[in-house]
Formats: structure tokens, sequence, C-alpha cells
């Protein structure tokens, strides 16, 4: 924290004028602060260096950023400062939703629309093939000394059988492929989704499935939301396919960071509770 607060005082953005910092808590992959000049207040979000094996860019991130911010559903990027993977954002004034909040009817409607407007808008700047990373994922993450699960053939081929099934590549439109509850902020002028930084071109789909795992939505509420995203395209039973992946990813994306983050969070304890979460569901659809 030391190095990043003395980075901040040295910002020229910053010189002259009298601002505090605060940390912000929560996050598992950058290290965030508030900062508050007069009337004004940004975030300043610092990645760690090797955040490229997890698929982050923060030259994509802040462009990607400026789209969801033309489009009304992500924060105003303010400056990038590449020498130290340094992001300053405006700050998203509003509530943070919770678990309980995210299932409500009205919330289920807006965040489908939402993510519609998202996946309809201009294009990103990069693009990702979302079962490559997740291959990858497991790859890296034995290389890295990671602890294994015992079925990691079983589930690099799920990996495979998944994308057969899902047929990914026709749906490749603009996603922001981290839909947290608490990356989602209720504002005065509706939804905003904050934390851009794995966003890309990517199976559209992701980000909906991600929404429906995190949010444990009911049968009838992921009927909802699909209603409510409006596509024909788009089943239930293809739903259920994507979350069963989006489990399978989100562990090999934990298994990565019980060995690479700095990050006081127990990664291992989240890897092993999607494995088992998705070892539920592939039983259930008969992988």
């Amino acid at each position: 924290m030391e190095n990043h607060l003395a980075i901040i005082k040295k910002l020229p953005l910053l010189k002259g004028k009298r601002f505090s910092v605060t940390e912000l808590k929560g996050g598992i992959t950058n290290a965030n602060y508030k900062i508050r000049t007069g009337k004004k207040t940004c975030v300043a979000r610092f990645a760690p260096k090797d955040t490229a094996i997890l698929g982050v860019s923060k030259t994509h991130e802040v462009k990607n950023c400026a789209i969801a911010e033309r489009l009304g559903v992500g924060p105003k990027p303010v400056k990038f400062y590449p020498e130290h993977n340094l992001l300053l954002l405006e700050y998203v004034s509003g509530q943070v939703l919770n678990k309980k909040l995210i299932r409500k009817k009205s919330s289920i409607i807006k965040l489908a629309r939402l993510l519609k407007t998202i996946h309809e808008g201009p294009r990103f700047k990069n693009y990702v093939d979302l079962f490559d990373q997740a291959r990858q994922y497991f790859s890296t993450a034995k290389r890295l000394g990671a602890r294994m699960p015992g079925n990691s053939a079983y589930l690099i081929s799920s990996i495979d059988i998944l994308e057969r099934k899902l047929e990914n590549k026709s749906w490749f439109k603009p996603t922001h492929m981290d839909l947290m509850i608490t990356n989602v902020v209720q504002t005065k002028t509706g939804l905003q989704l904050i934390d851009w930084e794995y966003s890309a071109n990517a199976d559209c789909r992701f980000d909906v499935a991600f929404l429906s795992f995190k949010a444990s939505y009911t049968s009838a509420q992921d009927a909802l939301l699909l209603k409510s995203y409006g596509s024909k395209r788009f089943s239930v039973p293809q739903l259920e396919l994507m979350k069963c992946f989006v489990a399978l990813h989100q562990a090999g994306w934990y298994l990565i960071e019980t060995k690479l983050s700095k990050i006081k969070f127990d990664y291992k304890k989240y890897a092993i509770m999607h494995l088992n979460r998705f070892n539920k569901m592939a039983k259930r659809l008969s992988l």
C-alpha cells in the first residue's frame, strides 16, 4: 500500500491540489483506492504486473471502459498510467447490490436489459475465446504448482464438450466477463457495472450465465432473465450449459490465484467451491 500511496501523491493530475486517499477493500485482483479532490472523487486501480496470465490488460480496460461510459453503463476513465499499471476512473456513487437486491424481479429485468445494451453496443478492442482461456487457466495453474483436482483430465475434456455443445463462435459480442454481485451499482440514473478489466469481445452468454451463477437464480428467475434479455436464440438449456462452464472457468482462475496473488483472500476455498458446483451441475446435465 505504501508504494501505491507514493505513486498517487506524485501524480501530475493531483499536483497542487488537496486530496485524501482511502483504500477500498474487497478487490481480489487489483488494489483499489478512492481519491477525493474537493467535490470530485475518482478510483485508482493498480493491477499486479503478472495479470496478463489471467487475461487482464489495462490498455484494453481503459478503451472498453470508455465505450461502456458512452453507453451509460460504466464509469468514465480519467487517466491511464501504463508505467504504473494504474487506471484512474470516475467514482460510481450509489448502492452496491447484494444477494437480496440482485434477486429482486426489478433487478433481474434491469440487468438483462443492461447486458443486452452492452452486447449490442460498439465492439470492444480485444477478443477472447473463453474456452481456450479456461484450458489455459488449468494449464497455467499446473505450471505454477497449484494443487490440482484429482479429476483434472475430466475437467479439461468437459471444457471441450461444453465448447462443442455451445458453439460459441457465433456469439462473439462485447462482454463484461466479471459479473460479480459487488460489481453492480444502483446509481441515480440506473444500474452501472464497474471493474471492466476482463472485458472483451467474447461469448456474450457468459455474462448472463455468470450473473445467474453468482446470484444463485432459481429456474423461474432464469426464465425471467432470458425473457427480459430478449433473444429467441438463447435458450434455457444453453444457459444451464454455460453456467456449468462458468463454474469450471472460474475454478481455473481461482487455482491460478492460489499461487499468483499477493492479496489476502482464500482463493483455495473458492476454487474448491466452484469445482464442487461444476461437478454437481455436470452430473445433472450428464456431461
